[in-house]
C-alpha cells in the first residue's frame, strides 16, 4: 500500500482468515499486529490499540495528517520505515523498553522538531532520521552502540544528492559510538563530560560544605554547652567562712576546767 496517498480505509470480509479491519485500519486477524493504517485517514492524533504487539513495515508511511502518534508499553517491535514520509508528524510516544530505532522509521518526516531517544535504546538503524530537515539535532545516549548509515544528520537535495544538515549537533559523550559517528560523518558533537565532570565536582563540593557545616553546629552547639556549665557554676551560693570563737568565752570556759 506504499504510495497510496489517498486511500482513507481499508475494508476486509469477515470470513478472512487472516486479517481484520478496525477504524478503518488493517490488522492482523487476532489485532496483535498492526499493518496499516491508511495514508489517507485524516486524523491528526491518534493511539496504537492496547492489543497490537508489532507495527509493521511502512504501516503509517506516507499519511499528511497525523501530528502525534501514541505507542503502548504492550508495543514491542515497529518495523522498518514504520512513520516514513510522514510530513505533518512532531510527536510520536515511543513503549518504554524499546531497544532499536529500525530503518529509515522516521525518514521524510519534515515537521519533526525534536526527538528523545529512550536510554533503552541501543541501535538505531541505516537512515532512521534521514531528511528530517527540521531536526536540529538530538541526544544520543551511550546505550547507543550501533549506529547505521546516514542514521542522523543528513538530508537529500532535489536530485537526490545526500548531504549533512546545516546547523545539526549531535549531544554526546566523547566515549560513545554517537561521537565516533559524528566525527566520521563531519557532523558536529556537543560532548556531555563538561557536564558530567561539573555534576561529580559539584557533588564534591556540596558534600565538603555539609561536612563544614556540620562541624560549624557541633563547634557552635559546644560553646554553648560550656557557656551553661560556668553560668550554673558561677550561680551555687558562697559557703561561709568559718567564724573565730570569741576570746571571752574561751577564757570562761578555760576558767570553769581550773575550777574543777
Amino acid at each position: 500500500f506504499v504510495g497510496c496517498n489517498s486511500l482513507e480505509k481499508v475494508e476486509v470480509a469477515e470470513e478472512n482468515p487472516a486479517f481484520l479491519a478496525q477504524d478503518g485500519m488493517l490488522l492482523s486477524k487476532d489485532k496483535s499486529r498492526l499493518i496499516l493504517y491508511p495514508a489517507g485517514k485524516s486524523d491528526n492524533s491518534f493511539t496504537v490499540p492496547d492489543s497490537i504487539t508489532a507495527i509493521e513495515a511502512y504501516a503509517f508511511s506516507g499519511n499528511g495528517y497525523l501530528t502525534s502518534v501514541e505507542i503502548p508499553d504492550t508495543v514491542q517491535e515497529i518495523k522498518e520505515g514504520a512513520f516514513a514520509g510522514c510530513s505533518s508528524i512532531n510527536s510520536v510516544r515511543l513503549p518504554a523498553g524499546i531497544t532499536a530505532i529500525p530503518g529509515s522509521m522516521f525518514s521524510d518526516c519534515s515537521s519533526l522538531t525534536s526527538f528523545e531517544l529512550p536510554a533503552t535504546v541501543t541501535a538505531v538503524g541505516d537512515y532512521a532520521f534521514y531528511s528530517c530537515d527540521k531536526l536540529t539535532g538530538m541526544f544520543v545516549p551511550d546505550s547507543v552502540t550501533e549506529i547505521g548509515e546516514k542514521a542522523f544528520g543528513f538530508t537529500a537535495d532535489s536530485q537526490g544528492n545526500s548531504s549533512v544538515l546545516s546547523g545539526y549537533t549531535l549531544t554526546c559523550s566523547s566515549k560513545s559510538k554517537a561521537y565516533s559517528y559524528a566525527q566520521e560523518n563531519g557532523i558536529t558533537a556537543a560532548t556531555t563530560d563538561f557536564v558530567i565532570n561539573w555534576v561529580l565536582v559539584s557533588c564534591v563540593i556540596g558534600g565538603i560544605l555539609l561536612i563544614a557545616l556540620v562541624l560549624i553546629l557541633l563547634g557552635v552547639r559546644k560553646k554553648k554547652q560550656l557557656a551553661a556549665q560556668q553560668e550554673d557554676a558561677s550561680a551555687e551560693p558562697a559557703q561561709p567562712e568559718p567564724e573565730e570563737p570569741d576570746p571571752n568565752y574561751q577564757r570562761i570556759l578555760e576558767q570553769d576546767d581550773s575550777d574543777e
